[in-house]
């Protein structure tokens, strides 16, 4: 009977919690889709996207064997997987934002939690191409780290909540944030700091 007790206790606190996240999501400000009015569409051709995709891979290969921010600690090394995940354009396809995923064995971790034997980190990059030559820069400025993901999927769908969703919740009136399908984000003020403000990282 006790067995049975304690088993209806934790189902009825599971589904207390289940409600209270539930009520706490609806009524978070800070998740905002980008208003379909200044939401962009851009098309690009397919084989310039994959030319892209291997040169993004490229960068943030040279960036983790250099040690450059946010690949500058120690358990990024020769053996980190490296996906270039998303790509996002601007309009005019001179800026970008590429999602990158890592894949590092467990054995780095201080501790193991679990029998997992991989754990992912995200980033979202700012990136900028030469119109003359097509040349990709990708910068060191970091403003969101995921770390410590057991599930690829996991880790991609909370980097595309909050850089499709939560960035523009997060704006206040002296810092405005847009998510990076807003037609907006391109020429902001926060992407003009970056790229004014930080390191980046070409391939020959």
């Amino acid at each position: 009977m006790g067995g049975n007790n304690n088993c209806m206790t934790t189902r009825k606190m599971t589904l207390i919690c289940a409600i209270v996240v539930i009520l706490f999501s609806c009524g978070d400000d800070s998740y905002k889709a980008t208003p379909a009015k200044f939401k962009q569409i851009v098309k690009i051709n397919q084989a310039l996207f994959i030319a892209d995709k291997d040169d993004v891979y490229s960068i943030i290969k040279k960036m983790i064997d250099n040690k450059v921010s946010p690949f500058d600690k120690k358990y990024y090394d020769k053996s980190t997987q490296i996906f270039v995940d998303t790509l996002v354009y601007s309009p005019d396809l001179t800026k970008l934002i590429a999602f990158i995923i890592t894949k590092n064995s467990t054995e780095k971790l201080l501790y193991k939690e679990n029998n997992e034997k991989y754990y992912y980190n995200a980033n979202y990059l700012f990136c900028v191409k030469n119109s003359d030559d097509g040349k990709i820069s990708v910068f060191d400025y970091a403003a969101f780290n995921l770390v410590d993901f057991y599930s690829y999927k996991q880790i991609k769908e909370a980097l595309n909540e909050y850089c499709f969703y939560r960035l523009l919740g997060e704006s206040t009136p002296d810092n405005i944030h847009y998510n990076v399908d807003d037609v907006r984000f391109w020429q902001s003020k926060e992407f003009e700091r970056v790229i004014n403000n930080s390191k980046a990282t070409q391939v020959p």
